[in-house]
């Protein structure tokens, strides 16, 4: 895994951090494991 993440939200750089700092926020939000959930993966 990334030491360092860049989130891109609608085009624009919406974090950029360690990752103990952005993961957290990242898998706080429901719509960020969606494609995770999926059952044809």
């Amino acid at each position: 895994m990334a030491d360092r993440i860049m989130v891109i939200e609608d085009g624009t750089i919406g974090a950029i951090g360690a990752r103990e700092e952005i993961l957290p926020k990242l898998m706080d939000k429901g719509d960020s494991c969606s494609c995770m959930n999926r059952a044809d993966i």
